[in-house]
């Protein structure tokens, strides 16, 4: 019925045609505007999707590309333990089919087989509860509001959740803070 799996340069045209839908149909998710993407050429989108410490991943529900998420892998040796999920659209016709879900647990699922990544961080408009309820599902949990995070072009400002899912144990605090 649907199938994931990483993007490669070979799906840059229609990646970057869910990218521009996506950037269109949901302005306020994005920190990206469609008139900064839409002249972005297809050959260009190739060099993202084949870039190092990025993985895009793609949702194709029987052949069609319905959603898409990326998880980016800090390159700086101290932040090597994170990753950040990014980007994530839901075609509005498959939204609440539990799309998302699957995609962000396969992205879950990557992160946890790299040794190295102890948590893996998004952010989120703070309105979009359905969003937010997605995520704390998962496991991930609230740490913070970024006041104003996002400027639209009508001038409104938007707070971003500041989410995190740790993938391993906790560091003993106590430890941490004795070597400050």
């Amino acid at each position: 019925m649907f199938n994931i799996r990483p993007l490669t340069e070979q799906d840059a045209y229609e990646y970057r045609k869910i990218r521009l839908e996506a950037l269109k149909n949901a302005p306020e998710a994005f920190a990206t505007s469609y008139e900064e993407e839409e002249h972005v050429p297809v050959e260009m989108v190739q060099l993202r999707l084949k870039a190092e410490g990025a993985i895009t991943f793609g949702l194709f529900h029987f052949e069609e590309f319905v959603a898409v998420g990326t998880l980016l892998f800090e390159q700086k040796q101290k932040l090597s333990h994170r990753a950040t999920f990014v980007a994530m659209y839901v075609n509005p016709e498959h939204q609440g089919k539990g799309m998302g879900r699957e995609l962000l647990t396969y992205a879950i699922k990557c992160a946890r087989s790299n040794e190295e990544i102890d948590q893996i961080y998004l952010t989120v408009v703070s309105t979009n509860n359905r969003a937010k309820k997605l995520y704390e599902s998962l496991g991930f949990k609230c740490y913070g509001v970024d006041k104003r995070a996002l400027k639209l072009a009508n001038g409104m400002y938007l707070d971003e959740a500041l989410m995190v899912l740790e993938l391993k144990g906790i560091i003993d605090e106590e430890v941490s803070s004795n070597e400050v």
